[in-house]
């Protein structure tokens, strides 16, 4: 699934989470490297299996293994 197709599943009351989304796409502040970093690591918060298989999906095409890496949680033995 694309971002895209996510936005477009998301229900009417998830108006401002497709906004929010939307305009973090489109940024043009961030450096791409930024703007996909924040996708991965706000879709990892999420915890929502959808939505981080779509984000993370699309963010492989910008960023680098090591920075894909990089949001993602210690495994559960540092805790």
């Amino acid at each position: 699934m694309s971002i895209e197709a996510l936005k477009e599943k998301a229900p009417e009351y998830a108006r401002d989470q497709r906004l929010n989304l939307a305009a973090l796409v489109m940024d043009t502040l961030l450096s791409e490297q930024q703007r996909w970093g924040t996708l991965v690591a706000t879709a990892l918060a999420s915890r929502n299996r959808k939505v981080i298989a779509a984000i993370v999906g699309e963010a492989k095409e910008h960023l680098s293994p090591e920075t894909l890496e990089a949001p993602k949680p210690p495994p559960r033995s540092w805790r």
